[in-house]
């Protein structure tokens, strides 16, 4: 097998939401602002009331708070998962 190919779970930042609409609120926002991170399926070992999350990299959280704070995205938790 290719060592390439092979690919390492990472401890990454998981946020949660309440609603649909800030996850993608915070798609439309972070793009146009560059801000790192994606939407992503709820993982499955997380519950929450809204069946998207935001994936970002750890070292992004306080960031991430401060933006959302200034564009008012509600946010409902984080985590920390090991994930691809």
């Amino acid at each position: 097998m290719d060592n390439n190919l092979v690919r390492e779970k990472k401890k990454r930042l998981i946020i949660t939401f309440e609603t649909t609409t800030a996850p993608l609120k915070l798609d439309i926002k972070s793009k146009a602002c560059g801000i790192p991170g994606r939407t992503i399926p709820l993982p499955s070992a997380i519950s929450a009331g809204c069946g998207l999350a935001w994936r970002a990299e750890l070292s992004d959280r306080e960031s991430l708070i401060a933006f959302m704070k200034e564009q008012d995205i509600r946010w409902e938790a984080m985590y920390e998962l090991e994930m691809y």
